[in-house]
């Protein structure tokens, strides 16, 4: 399963669109959705189902010599931790957000190197800022839901944060178009 770069950037552009969305506007239009956003369930699960479907597509083909019996108990645990995660996974949306970006991140620095993308290095420095705010995202989703908050609340943290996801978003649009 080999999806091009130019398709995995705009995708990973149209998600920082949608977050300057989300930081711009609908946390002025919404005043709860600092609350609701970060631990909502069934977006969350959605993307949560993706991410372990193309982690699932990674890891079998590691699973060589005497490890390929366990191809099937792989298959077997994907779905049953997707419906785990689903009811014992607190912040939820945020987690799989977070992973979803690693996810894309990781794919997008393999296809820079593979398409030979001019400025390579200024784009590994763009994408590795990601992979490690998507790290933390993971690991401390209360963080997003903070920024939300502040969002709501200050046209500085609101400005900052809509005017770079939007730089951003236009940044891989671009990288994706010009290969």
């Amino acid at each position: 399963m080999s999806v091009s770069f130019t398709a995995l950037s705009l995708i990973f552009a149209a998600i920082l669109a949608g977050l300057a969305y989300v930081f711009g506007i609908a946390t002025v239009r919404q005043p709860d959705l600092w609350r609701k956003l970060p631990r909502e369930r069934v977006v969350g699960e959605v993307i949560a189902v993706i991410c372990l479907v193309w982690c699932t597509v990674h890891i079998l083909p590691l699973l060589e010599g005497n490890m390929v019996r366990f191809r099937a108990w792989v298959r077997i645990l994907a779905p049953i931790l997707a419906v785990l995660s689903f009811f014992f996974l607190d912040y939820l949306f945020t987690r799989a957000l977070g992973g979803l970006i690693l996810l894309l991140i990781n794919d997008l620095l393999h296809g820079a190197f593979t398409v030979h993308l001019p400025a390579r290095p200024v784009f590994a420095l763009v994408s590795y800022t990601f992979g490690i705010a998507a790290l933390f995202l993971i690991g401390t989703p209360w963080r997003f839901r903070d920024l939300l908050e502040k969002c709501k609340l200050s046209v500085r943290w609101r400005s900052w944060s809509t005017g770079t996801l939007a730089a951003a978003a236009l940044y891989y649009a671009v990288c994706g178009l010009i290969k």
